[in-house]
């Protein structure tokens, strides 16, 4: 997730200057660098590691979708908003100017492209715990 982010934020597609979650800890008042990388790689761990507590043996691809589309709805609406960017990317960030740390173009790019981002970070830990950390905890329990 944080290397599409990092190469998002480099191609001329990206609807903002800094990630979410840098523009997040810009708004709570702490310097995105170092924080954000850590942030979202630890957040990540967590989120994937509870992946695999929820569903144990059972887990699949599916679940881990699932959780990326959770993820980012709660981006969408309890995250945004709170960076100035509003519900879906509705805010009034595109008033700023484009040089701005937290400007946000106008448009569906940020909710469909972040929509993205996080269904392709729910694949990777679907796929990654599906088959590599629940068959290494079996192989413990034999």
């Amino acid at each position: 997730m944080l290397l599409a982010m990092q190469w998002f934020l480099h191609s001329n597609y990206a609807p903002f200057n800094v990630s979410p979650t840098a523009a997040f800890l810009i708004k709570l008042g702490l310097p995105a660098m170092p924080w954000a990388p850590v942030v979202i790689l630890l957040f990540g761990a967590v989120m994937s590691m509870l992946l695999g507590l929820l569903y144990g043996a059972n887990l699949n691809i599916g679940n881990g979708i699932s959780l990326g589309f959770s993820l980012w709805l709660i981006m969408m609406i309890a995250i945004s908003p709170i960076v100035e960017w509003g519900v879906f990317g509705t805010g009034d960030a595109h008033f700023l100017k484009e040089s701005d740390l937290l400007y946000l173009k106008s448009g569906w790019i940020y909710p469909v492209a972040t929509l993205f981002l996080h269904v392709l970070y729910g694949l990777v830990v679907g796929l990654l715990n599906a088959n590599w950390a629940i068959s290494h905890i079996d192989a413990e329990e034999e």
